[in-house]
């Protein structure tokens, strides 16, 4: 953590597939979701092809879906991303679990934030995440609505 925020985390920036790595993540967090929660692969475009650390967007993506999968109990997390009209992309994570109340989305990308107590993890993922997209230019947030679900978010530029 302290790597990244001091900005000597390395980075490789090199052209990745994005739809390749969203079907990696996919396929390789399968075994995270138990029978009644289904993991997709959202719409997406037939090719797309960005300039990024491919590792570092993994991890990010992963945590959301790890995150997902400890909050919904059924129904439907999807990975996804879209372009946007000027030149940047946004990846997704959308999920159909408990939501986050409204005073909780503003902290939650803070260190050691933990929103329940009886789930396991140190409370630093999302803040490892928002460091990574800080670092590589980009926007993150969350969306949420208790008792609908969430979607948290990155965006970046299509280098």
């Amino acid at each position: 953590m302290s790597k990244i925020e001091a900005g000597t985390f390395e980075f490789t920036i090199t052209e990745v597939n994005v739809n390749l790595l969203c079907e990696d993540i996919v396929r390789s967090m399968q075994g995270k979701t138990t029978e009644t929660v289904r993991l997709v692969f959202d719409k997406h475009l037939p090719e797309c092809y960005i300039m990024s650390d491919r590792n570092r967007l993994h991890q990010v993506i992963s945590n959301f879906v790890n995150n997902a999968a400890k909050f919904t109990s059924e129904g439907t997390i999807k990975v996804g991303y879209e372009q946007l009209e000027d030149s940047r992309i946004r990846f997704y994570v959308s999920d159909t679990g408990i939501g986050i109340k409204e005073e909780y989305r503003v902290q939650i990308f803070d260190r050691f934030v933990k929103l329940n107590s009886f789930i396991h993890g140190t409370g630093l993922g999302l803040s490892i995440c928002r460091s990574i997209i800080d670092q590589l230019h980009g926007e993150i947030g969350v969306e949420s609505e208790p008792g609908k679900g969430s979607c948290f978010w990155f965006i970046l530029p299509i280098v």
